[in-house]
């Protein structure tokens, strides 16, 4: 945790926070690599940062990630969170799926969105809302399947309603 890089001096310089010395005699103090920190003055070693926290090099103490990214123990930056994903809080040690009914598009994301109507997100995790099929509705949002049309009635994709048929024409 001590060194010297000067001659014919009578003692040692504590390493400073953010540095360490792991050996006896040396002429100098080492930066804590990325990823770790040294809080503490005449440290022997550096610390990993905790998951959800990073650090440059020579870092006294390791930063937080913000919302919409996260990093395990020891990184040296914070990740984005992946479409389909998000992280709502700071400190994230990873990303959790958007719930079927919900997905998300974009990378760093905090929150997912619901599918709209006549729409649905079938799975956990997904990057889009589908379409309902023809012939099919959905009339909420966050919808993870669609409904059929009943007999007499008919849609188009996407529909939010079925239309009935009209006059002379009719539907199975």
């Amino acid at each position: 945790g001590r060194y010297q890089s000067e001659t014919g001096s009578t003692s040692c310089e504590p390493a400073a926070n953010g540095t360490y010395a792991s050996a006896t005699g040396q002429a100098s103090a080492s930066p804590c690599p990325a990823g770790t920190y040294s809080g503490a003055s005449a440290a022997t070693s550096c610390s990993d940062c905790a998951a959800g926290k990073w650090s440059a090099e020579e870092a006294s103490e390791c930063e937080s990630c913000l919302a919409g990214t996260f990093s395990v123990a020891g990184s040296s930056s914070c990740t984005s969170c992946e479409q389909g994903t998000y992280a709502e809080d700071d400190e994230a040690e990873s990303c959790t799926k958007c719930s079927a009914g919900y997905y998300q598009p974009r990378n760093g994301s905090t929150a997912c969105k619901p599918a709209g109507n006549g729409t649905y997100a079938s799975a956990t995790g997904q990057a889009s809302a589908s379409p309902c099929p023809a012939g099919t509705y959905s009339g909420v949002s966050a919808s993870t399947s669609c409904s059929d049309c009943a007999a007499g009635t008919w849609s188009t994709e996407g529909a939010k309603a079925c239309e009935t048929c009209l006059g002379g024409t009719y539907s199975v």
